[in-house]
């Protein structure tokens, strides 16, 4: 988040690492700061989010599903494209 509260979008985080990055990488002899201290000396605030460990299972079931459904729709199409072109 910045200084004001509002979540950065991912082109503004990238843009933060490079300016970090530039600087970590200037060699005119300071000393070397992580990327979390140099946020903290910003303003800046590190967000996470996470889901709860009881809803685990419940989305491994809806990945394995979306996953099932289009390796079954994959495999129609691919035995239809051949036999179209064999037949």
């Amino acid at each position: 988040m910045d200084p004001a509260g509002h979540l950065l979008s991912d082109a503004q985080s990238e843009s933060l690492h490079s300016k970090w990055t530039l600087l970590s990488s200037s060699g005119d002899g300071l000393p070397a700061v992580t990327f979390g201290n140099w946020l903290r000396a910003q303003h800046y605030t590190v967000v996470a989010s996470y889901h709860p460990a009881g809803r685990f299972w419940p989305f491994q079931f809806i990945e394995a599903g979306w996953m099932g459904l289009l390796i079954l729709l994959l495999g129609i199409a691919t035995v239809w494209l051949l036999r179209r072109r064999i037949g």
